[in-house]
């Protein structure tokens, strides 16, 4: 009895051994892609959207994703796929699986809802201007419609950016894309806030100045492909502006005009005039004598500085120094568009009545006697200017400058 009981469970135990191998085992199902709701998307600063992603096949065992911003400064995006435009700029969203790792992006632009201005002129890249420094100068007019085919067509008003770079590889390169911050020192990406480069102003359809210059204060410039924008304020009130379009880049630089290869200039003039212009009505500690000379196709302009009193030309050594003191030369601080009467300092060669060639004097002296002048310069780029001046050693006072010549 015994011996068929076990024999019954041997045979059951068989059985059931034999059910279960033959039940089906889990089967895994790989990823085999993934797509999004949206490839590109237009978003403002502030604006939001969701993405969704779509894993192939429908029943993947594993659908788990994570997200990704290239760009997390101009667009963040979460774990669940929400979307944040944060500054002007583009981005690129990425969705990758966890199985398999497939991918698949979506490019977000983001723009900002803003009154639309137009670019007055060209861009200028002030190379050189400020040490260590790549500025950028922009001016933007608003209403658009309010500046068309290089003409003022209605009032508005002017808003001119100064921006720091980074260092371009050209000249004629458009400024670094990204955010520029208002705010003071020389790093890149600033938005200078001195009232002198970054400001705003109202105009008449006349084009005359309407009111005060307004400096802005706080902010963020942006730059992106063919764009420009602005969103911070002015000390009278908030401003969001933006240009959309095309722009040229002219080096604006007030050294632009000399040879950066070094040279060594021997010249003579004998003919000049001297013009006091007085302490310009106290300001200054001094007197400023102002000579220019112009023979044989070349200019020479330089600013000297004698006692207030001063009756006739005061014979010595007169250093090239920024101060103004008696018995010194105004250190040239370059030129950008001004003509040349109204520049300090410098040695031009023309080309008709158009400069050619501009030499900045940077350092040195003059030897001043009774008869003659003689100039030992070493100009900004480190050219060598020896100039013996022997004309008229007399002054006349006057308070009109001297007609520039055209640049």
């Amino acid at each position: 009895m015994k011996k068929v009981f076990s024999f019954g469970l041997l045979i059951a135990a068989m059985v059931l051994v034999t059910f279960s191998s033959c039940k089906p085992a889990n089967t895994v199902k790989n990823v085999t892609g993934v797509k999004l709701s949206e490839t590109t998307k237009s978003i403002v600063v502030g604006g939001e959207f969701v993405l969704t992603a779509t894993v192939s096949p429908t029943d993947a065992t594993n659908k788990e994703v994570t997200w990704a911003s290239d760009k997390a400064d101009i667009a963040t995006v979460d774990n669940n796929g929400k979307v944040k435009g944060l500054a002007i700029g583009e981005a690129t969203i990425t969705v990758t699986t966890k199985d398999g790792e497939k991918k698949a992006t979506c490019k977000v632009i983001v723009d900002a809802e803003a009154e639309k201005a137009t670019l007055f002129g060209n861009v200028y890249y002030l190379e050189d201007e400020i040490p260590n420094a790549y500025p950028y100068v922009i001016k933007l007019i608003t209403p658009a419609d309010a500046f068309v085919e290089g003409k003022i067509k209605s009032a508005g008003t002017f808003h001119i950016f100064t921006i720091l770079s980074t260092k371009p590889a050209n000249e004629t390169d458009v400024p670094a894309s990204g955010k520029y911050t208002a705010k003071g020192g020389s790093e890149p990406m600033t938005l200078m806030i001195d009232p002198k480069r970054s400001y705003v102003y109202n105009f008449t359809a006349q084009g005359k100045m309407d009111g005060k210059i307004k400096p802005i204060t706080s902010g963020n410039f942006y730059v992106a492909d063919k764009k420009f924008a602005f969103y911070g304020a002015t000390s009278e009130g908030k401003i969001g502006i933006a240009y959309n379009g095309d722009c040229k880049v002219v080096n604006g630089g007030p050294w632009i005009r000399e040879p950066k290869t070094q040279e060594t200039k021997n010249e003579t003039f004998t003919t000049g005039n001297i013009t006091s212009y007085g302490d310009d009505n106290g300001k200054l500690p001094s007197q400023n004598l102002y000579l220019t000379s112009k023979e044989n196709g070349k200019v020479l302009v330089a600013d000297f500085f004698v006692a207030k009193d001063a009756t006739t030309f005061t014979p010595g050594v007169y250093n090239v120094t920024s101060t103004k003191a008696i018995g010194t030369i105004r250190k040239s601080p370059g030129g950008k568009v001004a003509g040349l009467g109204a520049m300090s300092s410098i040695f031009a060669i023309l080309d008709g009545e158009l400069v050619k060639t501009i030499y900045f004097f940077d350092r040195g002296q003059a030897v001043v006697t009774d008869k003659n002048i003689d100039f030992t310069i070493t100009s900004h780029f480190g050219s060598t200017l020896n100039i013996k001046y022997t004309g008229s050693m007399d002054f006349k006072k006057s308070g009109t400058p001297p007609k520039p010549y055209n640049l």
